[in-house]
């Protein structure tokens, strides 16, 4: 499935890519390519993933709520 859609958590959180390569792109269309082993930490920002190349990616996800204002 492809969407072109934005996508913005209501948490804060980290995640970490196990195993594929990823990219993460920002609304102001910044994009940072994740390999396996980096970590990101989010906050509530806008964004949205991809794979990158033709090996399925795992990434694994950390949640901590939040009370956004």
């Amino acid at each position: 499935m492809t969407t072109n859609r934005l996508s913005q958590d209501r948490h804060d959180g980290f995640r970490v890519l196990l195993s594929g390569n990823m990219a993460l792109e920002l609304d102001d269309g910044a994009e940072v390519l994740l390999s396996p082993g980096d970590v990101l930490v989010e906050n509530g920002t806008r964004h949205r993933w991809r794979v990158v190349g033709d090996v399925p990616a795992t990434l694994a996800s950390f949640l901590i709520g939040a009370h956004r204002r």
